[in-house]
């Protein structure tokens, strides 16, 4: 940086100043997020981004370097958490690894058909209760995506999963 005053001078103000800012610390911000995040591609990504966050800037910064390091961490660490949930996520929908027997393969497939056969005959209510914990939600989530109190979540799921056991069994005979 230079010696003048430019610490405080909005960027909007001159591209030069940016220009300057960017080639002297990209690098450095680049650096910072890849020990986050462990990508160097994913770091030069969420460094631009964090420059543009910096342009796009009305307040004046009297740090801009500091941050931008700050910025970028924080973008580097929602993305490593929207990644581990991306993820989760996979886990849970990807089927099981087995050897790719048909026999098993069709008996999976049939379980699956019955279990959502039983999903369907049950109410709403129940159905997204049993999906919401199925797919790994807190009680508050569950109780958002069902319409109900928080407090009593809990009980509802405990009859939901009851209700959805005797229909199974009705339907189907044992679990």
């Amino acid at each position: 940086m230079r010696a003048t005053s430019e610490a405080t001078v909005p960027i909007q103000a001159s591209g030069g100043d940016f220009e300057l800012l960017f080639r002297e610390n990209y690098s450095a911000v680049v650096r910072h997020a890849q020990r986050v995040t462990g990508n160097l591609a994913e770091a030069e990504e969420l460094a631009s981004e964090a420059f543009v966050k910096l342009m796009r800037e009305r307040q004046q910064i009297r740090d801009r370097v500091g941050w931008l390091k700050k910025c970028v961490l924080f973008m580097a660490l929602d993305r490593l958490r929207a990644n581990e949930r991306r993820d989760n996520r996979e886990r849970r929908a990807a089927p099981p690894n087995h050897p790719g027997n048909p026999e098993s393969d069709a008996i999976l497939q049939q379980r699956q058909r019955q279990v959502r056969q039983v999903l369907s005959s049950l109410s709403t209510q129940d159905a997204v209760l049993l999906l919401a914990r199925a797919d790994g939600a807190s009680y508050q989530e569950a109780a958002e995506l069902a319409g109900i109190r928080v407090t009593s979540t809990g009980a509802k799921l405990a009859r939901a999963e009851r209700r959805f056991k005797e229909r199974y069994e009705e339907m189907y005979g044992d679990i």
